[in-house]
């Protein structure tokens, strides 16, 4: 016969059970594509830095920041000089959705937390601009050592 304590331990582990069933079925939803092309694009251009592959990291800066640079091996020079925690990530983490800049459609930022080599934090802002054929690149950086964890 149940007493009244095994009727309490029973309830308590069925509302366990439902509630780790609750949890388990939340899923966040799906990220819009522009979102995972952004992600994608600015991914393969930390590991094209990763790797000094200059030709892949040129292939994936805007027109605009092309122009600017003039030449792949001025833009490499320019991330070594300016970006060197971009060539150390260890790791990386998409912290939220691409935020669209102002009234331009066709302008987002992405954040991001990157930690470096030597255990350092930084948030970054990557501007990313679409380009006329639907892909994104990357069209700007901006780079800020932080102490904070990312937990």
């Amino acid at each position: 016969m149940l007493t009244r304590r095994d009727i309490g331990v029973l309830m308590v582990l069925a509302v366990l059970a439902a509630a780790t069933a609750l949890m388990q079925s939340y899923r966040a939803p799906p990220l819009p594509s522009h979102d995972r092309a952004i992600r994608l694009t600015i991914s393969q251009h930390i590991a094209a830095f990763q790797r000094r592959d200059t030709q892949a990291a040129w292939a994936l800066a805007s027109p605009n920041l092309q122009a600017r640079f003039t030449s792949p091996n001025g833009y490499m020079a320019m991330a070594e000089a300016h970006y060197p925690a971009l060539f150390e990530a260890q790791n990386f983490d998409f912290n939220a959705r691409a935020k669209r800049l102002g009234q331009y459609k066709q302008t987002r930022v992405q954040n991001l937390f990157l930690t470096d080599q030597r255990g350092k934090g930084y948030w970054v802002a990557f501007t990313m601009q679409k380009q006329p054929d639907g892909s994104w690149k990357i069209a700007g950086c901006q780079l800020r050592e932080t102490k904070a964890l990312n937990i």
